[in-house]
């Protein structure tokens, strides 16, 4: 992945900061809800949602450092789901299938800690992720 310059400080440096892992189900994949984001995972993407906020905007990078657009919804039954660019990002990258695991990482300035945006790792062969 190439460097992602930090909007704060301008460092060109990023810390990949593991943020969780998620076995994928054939409703995260196909549904039309996104993939869903357990509760106790949902403060590793945005601390906001806890603010009682329904949708954050997130911004995911793959490994060519294309931008895609994300939001963290909040459905009116209280369960998470990112859901905007997800479904496109899966068809694109033709690489997420069921029962799959994905690793959600956060991206981080080392200098400033400014949380730049998020990546996604998929399991490959020998068991190490992949950033995609």
């Amino acid at each position: 992945m190439a460097a992602i310059a930090c909007p704060m400080c301008g460092l060109e440096t990023v810390e990949f900061r593991e943020a969780f892992k998620k076995r994928l189900s054939r409703e995260d994949i196909q549904g039309s809800h996104g993939v869903y984001i357990p509760l106790n995972d949902v403060a590793k993407l945005s601390e906001r949602m806890l603010a009682n906020e329904n949708e954050v905007s997130l911004l995911f990078y793959d490994v060519q450092n294309n931008p895609w657009e994300m939001r963290l919804h909040q459905s009116p039954q209280g369960k998470h789901f990112l859901t905007g660019g997800w479904r496109q990002f899966v068809r694109v990258k033709n690489l997420i299938t069921e029962g799959g695991t994905v690793t959600f990482y956060a991206l981080r300035c080392p200098s400033c800690m400014e949380n730049i945006g998020y990546t996604i790792g998929v399991l490959k062969l020998l068991g190490k992720p992949i950033i995609v």
